[in-house]
């Protein structure tokens, strides 16, 4: 055995092991929910982004759960091609078909 090697080396941060399993899975830099929230948020714009969340991001769709009524339908009819292209732009990493905004 090589020194250093079968060593306690005592307690570790649990970032640090999360860190490391991500790298080592390659799981790291494809953290896509943060990205498109991140996304979402810049498109949507500050009124509309803090009254809205990404609820789930499936075969393309990407379903935004939305907490005022009028809001709802203020995205879905008035807004929504706009707020769709402006994503897809931004989000380039992985296509966007729809959105739908559900009331929570």
């Amino acid at each position: 055995m090589t020194e250093g090697q079968g060593r306690d080396r005592g307690p570790e941060h649990l970032s640090r092991i999360i860190e490391r399993f991500m790298r080592d899975t390659g799981l790291a830099g494809k953290n896509t929910g943060a990205e498109l929230l991140a996304a979402w948020r810049e498109v949507a714009g500050p009124e509309a982004g803090g009254h809205t969340n990404i609820r789930s991001f499936r075969s393309g769709v990407v379903t935004v759960a939305v907490d005022s009524a009028p809001l709802c339908q203020e995205l879905e009819l008035f807004r929504k091609e706009e707020l769709l292209n402006a994503l897809r732009l931004r989000y380039r990493d992985h296509y966007v078909s729809d959105l739908r905004f559900r009331l929570v």
